[in-house]
């Protein structure tokens, strides 16, 4: 099947497209004091054939013939303006155009118009470079979207809607990109691949994306890399890191670098665990593009980089618990965790236009990825735990009343992977006359390396645990294993986008259809992904109640996406809890079902859209896991189904002139219905449920058998409120705020390795607020002076800085302890205590920003 398939895509649906006949238009673009106009946009409609004109104003597009078509030209701060036409084979017709300025307020900001023809969404870069958070990292934006939750400031891990971390596709300039494989704890992640500084633009779905995109269970994040054709630079600086990028275009090179250093000791110096913290991260990045001719551009897109984490505890102490009953965990500390990622990756990508413009494009891209990762501890612990009193009337309210148990543990790791994966991939575009035909395949290798030593003894009141009458010590956690893997993956997609229903140039309905397959030679499965979505956008032109035409600036979307989504395991998923690899595993699956409508309208004069979604995932063979911090522990095998079902809405605009804000409201619920979820419940002679630590008769007599049935994921948090707002003061414009609230409700856990107590319990809720000031002395090439902007001087100091600014950021203001993880306490009679992890207080932190 896989090679019929292939073959289809890759010879005869090009020959079909390329054997149409055609014509040609060509021209000049002037203004009204007949200037030429570069970089004017130039479509043409039903085919969305696109050029643009160069430094003279001359254009050329091949179109088909035959056919009634509509030219449009447009080009910010001129009046679009467009005609009908229609051509016999081989014309070459001659149109030229005088655009006319428009009347607009040149102190807006100005919104970029997007077309609604698919599910995934464009986000404003500019204000997601203002989202305050302590990585700083432009990709933290998602984090305020809507069906996305994360309970980690110090992680880029997000879930989305209901899924796993692991669930989540992100792309840079159409390149798969990787996250480490070891890392347990945010604390040890260092910078996240995507660097703010050359970001030129962000579209992100949370399901129901195209075939295009790749196979995951979840969502997609597409990134495209700016290439500059000016010189141009970047700096932050901060108390947390630093990072630089320069950036230029020599004649047909164009390129832009950047090197990061972060150390975020500062912050974990807040963290209650006292300890001697010593974060380096350090990466480097470029992006190089060649224009060898209008038909042929190679580009390289790297990344070096160097996480290295360093920590020495010394002393803990949580309290945790109500008014009513309080505890208190004491833990003094001895050695240390050293641990290492190092990862590099090179892609390198060749693209050809038949035709000189965007009607055909045929790309080849090959792409390596190497990471070498060190995890390794010894820690030694020893605590008490105590009953605090509550009683007001006491003299040692707070104080320490009982001692409920006391015990020491040991802490282990030798954890070492390597991992290399490889691939080589075709895709290409073709414009038609229905719309625009896509296609792609690509080939992956992948080699990893895994060898994994984590022992855990613990002992509680002179009593090893797990007790045994025997001389034998045995730990409480023991994990040994070495495994070595060697596989091959086949993907291949196609994708017609059609335009329908056209009006003025314009498609008023969208049909993107799509069929993914993907075959992986370790379980031999081959599986298959039929996708679809209906964006439906009515024209905004109507008629009055006379028959006059006029636009609405008031305007309704609707959209409709259904598909099957796969995602065949990568290593993670293979290792079970015992770190051993599974060999009969299949590719997880979720069926996607979004409804969603967007309504597009003008207040104060200014650009608002109202978005709301409802979905309803229906998952299959799924690899059931837990989450530790953002470690995540799979199962190993296809044990579980579940379901997600949720709606969420978000509008986003300029509630304050010029900076763009938004909210978000969401509801999700998702369980999972084991396959191996039998646990019993004893019972002495008495009758009595048998119960450690406290049924004075412990002599089992009889049992009973139960199943959990549907139970919650621990990824179902129910509510989520996310508002990103900006502001800046009427009378003093160069002062902005910039503030991030986040409300989740609680994350579910419950004791590890207990089938009835997974996920019974619920963390407290999620709740953060993060607020940045930001002092702005250069906006947009101008300086700000006390009665506004004005024209840059020439020999002032900054006169080269785009923007240049200061910002004061308070991390967590309300200082809320927020739940990461729970660290389980026991005794001798096995009572297990959940003791909070607890994440960053309020922490001020001071960057500076430059732009040239």
């Amino acid at each position: 099947m896989r090679q019929w398939l292939l073959s289809f895509i890759f010879f005869l649906l090009p020959v079909i497209i390329l054997a149409q006949p055609n014509a040609l238009i060509k021209g000049k673009i002037i203004n009204s004091r007949n200037l030429p106009l570069q970089n004017v946009e130039i479509k043409v409609y039903p085919v969305n054939y696109s050029s643009i004109s160069d430094s003279a104003g001359n254009y050329m597009i091949k179109v088909p013939s035959d056919s009634t078509l509509y030219v449009t030209f447009n080009l910010l701060g001129y009046q679009s303006t467009g005609k009908e036409i229609q051509l016999s084979p081989g014309e070459i017709y001659n149109l030229s155009i005088q655009l006319s300025l428009e009347n607009i307020d040149m102190d807006a900001v100005v919104i970029e118009k997007t077309e609604k023809k698919s599910t995934t969404i464009k986000i404003n870069t500019k204000a997601a470079k203002n989202v305050i958070t302590p990585s700083g990292n432009i990709s933290d934006v998602i984090k305020t979207m809507e069906g996305v939750t994360s309970n980690n400031e110090l992680s880029s891990s997000y879930s989305v809607r209901g899924g796993s971390f692991d669930e989540n596709l992100i792309y840079v300039n159409g390149i798969q990109v990787y996250r480490p494989f070891l890392v347990r704890a945010g604390q040890q992640e260092g910078l996240s691949f995507v660097n703010s500084d050359m970001v030129a633009d962000i579209t992100f779905s949370a399901g129901g994306f195209d075939a295009k995109y790749g196979d995951k269970l979840s969502s997609v994040l597409d990134i495209n890399y700016l290439s500059p054709d000016t010189i141009m630079g970047a700096f932050n600086m901060s108390m947390l890191g630093a990072n630089a990028t320069f950036g230029n275009k020599h004649k047909k090179l164009s390129y832009i670098m950047s090197g990061r250093y972060k150390s975020n000791s500062y912050l974990l110096g807040s963290l209650e665990t006292q300890a001697d913290y010593r974060p380096l991260f350090f990466d480097y990045q470029s992006y190089i593009t060649y224009n060898f001719s209008p038909k042929w551009t190679f580009s390289f897109l790297g990344n070096a980089s160097l996480n290295q984490f360093r920590m020495v505890p010394q002393t803990r102490t949580t309290r945790f618990g109500g008014i009513n009953q309080a505890f208190q965990l004491t833990v003094n500390f001895n050695g240390q965790e050293i641990s290492r990622f190092q990862t590099n990756f090179g892609a390198l990508s060749t693209e050809f236009k038949p035709y000189g413009n965007d009607s055909l494009i045929v790309k080849l891209t090959t792409s390596i990825f190497n990471t070498s990762e060190e995890e390794t501890f010894d820690i030694e612990g020893a605590y008490r735990l105590n009953e605090l009193e509550t009683n007001f009337g006491e003299d040692d309210f707070g104080k320490e009343a009982a001692l409920l148990g006391n015990g020491s543990f040991l802490d282990h790791s030798r954890n070492f992977l390597n991992a290399l994966i490889y691939n080589i991939e075709h895709s290409g575009k073709s414009i038609w006359k229905k719309g625009i035909f896509l296609w792609g395949a690509k080939f992956q290798h992948e080699e990893v390396q895994d060898e994994l030593l984590e022992w855990k003894n613990q002992d509680s009141a002179g009593y090893s645990v797990p007790f045994i009458h025997s001389n034998e010590l045995k730990f409480s956690e023991y994990l040994l294993s070495e495994n070595s893997i060697s596989s091959n993956r086949l993907t291949g997609y196609i994708q017609n986008n059609w335009n329908l229903l056209q009006k003025k140039g314009k498609s008023q309905l969208n049909l993107n259809t799509g069929l993914r397959a993907n075959y992986w030679d370790y379980n031999n499965q081959t599986v298959i992904s039929p996708r679809a979505s209906l964006i439906y956008s009515p024209s905004p032109f109507k008629r009055d109640s006379t028959g006059k035409e006029y636009k609405d600036s008031s305007n309704f979307s609707y959209r409709l996406a259904w598909g099957y989504y796969y995602q065949p395991p990568f290593y993670r998923e293979l290792r079970n809890y015992n770190g051993e690899i599974a060999t009969n595993i299949k590719a997880q699956k979720s069926i996607h079902y979004v409804a969603g409508i967007d309504y597009d309208f003008r207040r104060w004069g200014r650009p608002f859209t109202w978005r709301t979604n409802a979905y309803y995932k229906d998952m299959d063979d799924i690899i059931a896991f837990d989450i530790e911090n953002v470690r995540i522990r799979y199962s190993g095998e296809n044990n579980a189904k579940a379901y997600a079902y949720g709606i969420e809405t978000r509008i986003n605009g300029e509630f304050v002139k010029g900076l763009e804000s938004w909210m978000s409201i969401s509801y999700m619920k998702t369980e999972e219905d084991l396959k191996d979820d039998l646990y019993y419940r004893y019972y002495n002679a008495n009758n009595e449920q048998i119960r450690k630590g406290f049924t004075l008769d412990q002599t089992i007599d009889d049992s009973i058998s139960f199943t959990r049935g549907f139970m919650p994921r621990v990824t179902d948090q129910r509510v989520s409120v996310k508002i990103f707002f900006q502001d800046e003061m009427p009378r003093f414009q160069q002062l902005k705020a910039h503030l991030n609230l986040i409300y989740a409700s609680g994350q579910p856990f419950g004791p590890p390795g207990s089938a009835e107590g997974r996920n019974t319990e619920r963390m407290s809720d999620y709740r953060r607020v993060d607020i940045g000031f930001t002092y702005q002395v250069v906006e947009n090439g101008q300086l700000y002076k006390r009665d506004g902007k004005v024209k840059m001087p020439a020999n002032h100091p900054l006169k080269n800085f785009e923007s240049f600014g200061i910002r004061m950021e308070v991390f967590n203001l309300l200082d809320i302890s927020n739940t990461i993880s729970h660290l389980w306490v026991s005794d001798i009679n096995d009572q297990e205590y959940a003791v909070p992890n607890f994440l960053t207080p309020r922490l001020v932190n001071f960057r500076l920003i430059g732009r040239f």
